[in-house]
């Protein structure tokens, strides 16, 4: 048995899957929450959210304007913190899950506070910080913070998920119509028994992979001429003998995006734009770099300014840095301490 029969043998039954999202939540009338003596060790609960992709996996987002009860009990009056916590939502199919996540209260110019942490989330319950911020440095810069009397946060979930084969298989049966044609889902199929109705509909449409490219416990398969004719770079990658290649340094979700550009001509940008920006220019991929160009210059504004000038900067992208240092331009800056320092400020997710 060959190298490649072999590790298809040991995977076919489960793949690991990255899963990367980004939520905003607007939290409206703010000001009732902190001036009310009713709210004391009250919380405010944002909408489920989740992946399109993992509709099985939801989060919820907490925030208690003046602290829980944690947080009240070590704290000295006049004191107040917010308290804020991510919770692996109760309506879950998964008991527990490891997952990467960071939260952020945002501005029109910059981010406020902001904290990141790496657990095991279990089903109903979650974690964050007792003594998230202080109530006297959200006030102090309300005009930035509080817009309208309304706070913007941001977090974002990374984790990974073991599907097996029956449940992508299922996956595939819910999405048939789009599978025949979205070279990207043919991808995927081909851990499926060879005499199943969808095997025989994607051997009949699309030829057979011929490299497997191995990231961090994912499997990503094509074929190499394609991939080779996307880009010089990935044609020496692909150009030996090896039908198993292992790619190291990656992001999976990310290089899994990219070969669905090269197929497809598509991707979504939207989460995870800037690895694959840093993917585009490590091999040379100058659509696909235009693609993420383009798609940050079009969400432009006063709260991404200095992150996109910085990635701008990182990467080599003229066009990007010129719009990015107009908008930086235009900002006002009102007394010595609220000056921003571009290297201090900057911070890539």
């Amino acid at each position: 048995m060959s190298d490649e029969e072999n590790l298809v043998d040991i995977y076919s039954s489960t793949r690991a899957v990255h899963y990367h999202i980004i939520h905003t939540w607007r939290i409206e009338s703010y000001e009732q929450y902190f001036s009310s003596t009713k709210c004391h060790l009250t919380s405010i609960h944002s909408s489920v959210f989740g992946h399109e992709d993992d509709p099985g996996t939801k989060w919820t987002l907490q925030l208690f304007p003046k602290g829980d009860k944690e947080a009240s009990n070590n704290g000295s009056p006049g004191s107040e913190t917010l308290s804020f916590f991510i919770n692996l939502d109760k309506s879950s199919d998964v008991l527990e899950l490891p997952a990467k996540y960071s939260v952020a209260i945002i501005g029109d110019d910059r981010c406020a506070q902001k904290v990141t942490g790496d657990n095991t989330f279990k089903r109903g319950s979650g974690w964050g910080r007792s003594k998230f911020m202080k109530m006297e440095e959200l006030l102090k810069d309300r005009d930035t913070f509080l817009v309208n009397d309304a706070m913007t946060i941001r977090c974002t979930v990374q984790y990974t998920k073991h599907v097996t084969s029956q449940e992508r298989r299922k996956k595939r049966r819910n999405s048939s119509s789009s599978a025949s044609t979205e070279p990207f889902k043919i991808l995927n199929t081909d851990n499926l028994p060879p005499d199943s109705p969808e095997s025989t509909q994607v051997a009949q449409s699309f030829p057979w992979h011929d490299v497997t490219f191995v990231l961090s416990g994912s499997y990503v398969r094509a074929h190499k001429w394609i991939v080779a004719a996307s880009s010089p770079l990935l044609a020496q990658l692909v150009g030996g003998c090896e039908s198993v290649i292992k790619v190291e340094g990656v992001d999976p979700e990310s290089f899994t995006q990219m070969i669905r550009f090269i197929y497809t001509g598509d991707c979504d940008i939207a989460n995870g734009g800037y690895k694959l920006m840093s993917l585009a220019n490590k091999y040379k991929l100058q659509s696909l770099f235009i693609k993420c160009e383009e798609y940050f210059v079009s969400i432009l504004d006063k709260s991404s300014c200095f992150m996109m000038y910085s990635l701008a900067d990182m990467y080599s992208s003229p066009r990007l840095k010129t719009e990015a240092l107009k908008v930086i331009e235009s900002l006002e800056f009102i007394g010595d301490g609220n000056k921003f320092s571009m290297r201090g400020t900057v911070a890539l997710v």
